[in-house]
């Protein structure tokens, strides 16, 4: 039951901080953007620039998060598969 629980925490947890960088990114370069456009007279421009860029920080974000989690969880599954068929073979040949 903890190790459900602790998993739970960890899904959470991660989901929490994917979500936060993602939003504070976005958010974070549309107001640059938007103050940006104010200072300058450039209206939609630097907003426009700052949800673009704020799409491309955010999907960067969540590629240097995500695929070291999901590599290693790889990882371990194909150690657990190894793991599995070395055991399946050793029965095999005990038989």
């Amino acid at each position: 039951m903890d190790d459900q629980r602790d998993k739970l925490a960890y899904v959470l947890g991660m989901g929490m901080q994917l979500g936060l960088m993602v939003a504070l990114t976005m958010a974070g370069l549309l107001v640059l953007g938007v103050y940006l456009d104010k200072l300058l007279d450039t209206k939609p421009l630097f907003m426009i620039l700052g949800v673009v860029m704020g799409f491309a920080g955010a999907g960067l974000e969540m590629r240097y998060v995500v695929l070291p989690v999901l590599e290693k969880k790889n990882q371990i599954n194909i150690k657990e598969d190894k793991d599995n068929k070395d055991q399946n073979s050793d029965k095999r040949t005990n038989k």
